[in-house]
């Protein structure tokens, strides 16, 4: 369990925004299908808890960013782009 995703995930619900979550390899993702609001980025580059990353994709997976609790496996993930 990880408080600093969850707030995350919350101000991003709060925005409208509606995601499908599920294990991933390496933690429980929260993955959402709209490119990351500013309000959850600055949030999450302002906990110390969280680890922000970002992948610029491949022919197989496309573009995306988020934040990652290592220590809970816990995150969250955005495109960088809108998906169709």
């Amino acid at each position: 369990m990880s408080e600093a995703i969850f707030r995350l995930v919350d101000i991003a619900h709060s925005l409208g925004l509606k995601s499908e979550d599920g294990q991933w390899s390496k933690a429980f993702v929260h993955n959402f299908s709209t490119p990351m609001p500013d309000k959850v980025r600055e949030v999450g580059l302002a906990d110390s808890t969280l680890n922000y990353w970002r992948n610029d994709g491949d022919p197989h997976n496309p573009a995306d960013e988020g934040f990652t609790n290592r220590a809970a496996k816990v995150g969250i993930s955005f495109p960088l782009e809108e998906q169709v």
